[in-house]
Order: C-alpha cells, then structure tokens, then sequence
C-alpha cells in the first residue's frame, strides 16, 4: 500500500490491523519479549464473546490448544480471533500458549553438574550450548504437551535433559566400543558442531546455533621415561 492509499483509506501497512465490534468488546494480546520463552497457558473462557487481536512480530508463535490437543499455530503478523460456542468462533475451552522463539536458550554445563556419557575414562563434559526454537508444534508435543508445570526453570530443566541426551548419543556413536584414549575423547569434543546436535533436537523443534564442550579435567600425556619426583637437565641459581 502507497501514501495515496493510505490517505484515501485511513489504513496502514503493518501487522496493527483490525475491526472491532462497535460494542466494543476487543482486546489486544502480543508476546512480552520481558516475560520469558514461554507464556501462558491463557485460558480463553473469561474472553467468551469477545474478539482478541494477536500482534505477533518475527520469531513469535501462539499456540491454539483444546484438550491437550494443538488446533493451530499463529505465525508472525495479526490475527483475529472470535472466542465464543458457535461453529466459526474458538472454543472458551482453548487456551493459547505464547512462545518467544527469537529468545536463545543458553544451557551451561559445569564440574558440578556434567554431561555424562559411556567411555572408558569415565570422562565428564562441561561447557555450553545455544539453542533456538524451530518447529513450535514439535517444540509444543516435546515439552509442554499436558504439562502441569508451566515455569521457566521446569521447561528448561526438560530442554536441557533432551540436550544432554544428544550431546551424549553423539559422542557414543564416536567410540562405539567405548575405547578412546583421553586425547582422541579430547580431539572429538573439540570438533563437536551444531550440525550433529540440531540433527538429534530437531524432533523436539530445537536448533543449535552455538556448541562448546571439553572434558572435565583436560587429558594427561604419559612419558615412561619420566619417574615421580625426579627430574633431569633443570638447574637453579
């Protein structure tokens, strides 16, 4: 639409668009970036009668859920949405689920709490991961799919557990047998990329956009030559 359109139309481009009844009975929803990864559940019964405009900008998804089941995915832009009982109007017994998928979930993995997987050594893996919503209905049937526990720490909590089983069945397939010497298991963490891990996410809608992992305690060359508590060729003035 050009200025002339706009001035003969009184509309503007942009995804602010809508018509209310002349009762007045709508209302504006849009994702707060403020308030986490996920929001909601919205239970839309309160809403029944009227009719709610969703402002949704890039990276940002509703979810539409009735009875645990997902009737429909809101992508970017501005959505109508008539709650009530009749045929064409969203049932008051849905609720809408808001995911911030341009937010990166950061997972940082210390000594304290590693990645552990199968390997001779008995080797721990620290370090951190970024990851990004991709697929919001796969993302909704991984972790929130009649879930009781709608807080930030408890969703994250099973994001990273589906992580480190990734992360983990990457680095066994490596050493199917388990046998690896500390610098091989070193050399393959250190080559470790997003790729591998996105591909084992990518059924619960996750991307990896960063990965950096290292054994816990960094490996030890061995020289047979050397005995403890004695050393050779050093002199101290």
């Amino acid at each position: 639409m050009n200025r002339a359109d706009e001035d003969r139309t009184g509309l503007t481009s942009g995804r602010k668009w809508g018509a209310f009844p002349a009762q007045d009975n709508g209302m504006e929803w849009s994702v707060d970036p403020e308030s986490g990864l996920v929001q909601g559940p919205l239970d839309l019964e309160f809403l029944r009668g009227k009719r709610i405009r969703l402002s949704l900008e890039p990276g940002q998804f509703a979810l539409l859920v009735d009875d645990n089941s997902l009737q429909a995915v809101y992508l970017e832009g501005s959505h109508q949405l008539e709650i009530g009982n009749s045929r064409k109007q969203i049932s008051t017994s849905s609720s809408l689920i808001f995911l911030a998928a341009n937010q990166t979930i950061k997972l940082r993995w210390t000594k304290l709490d590693p990645v552990n997987w199968k390997n001779q050594h008995c080797l721990d893996t620290i370090g951190h991961c970024s990851l990004q919503i991709d697929a919001p209905a796969r993302f909704y049937r991984s972790f929130l799919d009649k879930t009781t526990c709608w807080d930030e720490q408890s969703i994250n909590q099973s994001i990273d557990a589906a992580t480190r089983g990734a992360l983990s069945t990457a680095l066994e397939s490596s050493f199917p047998d388990g046998q690896a010497s500390e610098v091989e298991i070193q050399s393959r963490l250190m080559h470790a990329g997003v790729e591998e891990i996105t591909e084992r996410l990518s059924g619960h809608g996750l991307k990896c956009s960063q990965l950096a992992v290292y054994t816990a305690a960094p490996p030890i060359e061995h020289n047979p030559s050397e005995r403890t508590g004695q050393f050779s060729g050093l002199v101290h003035n």
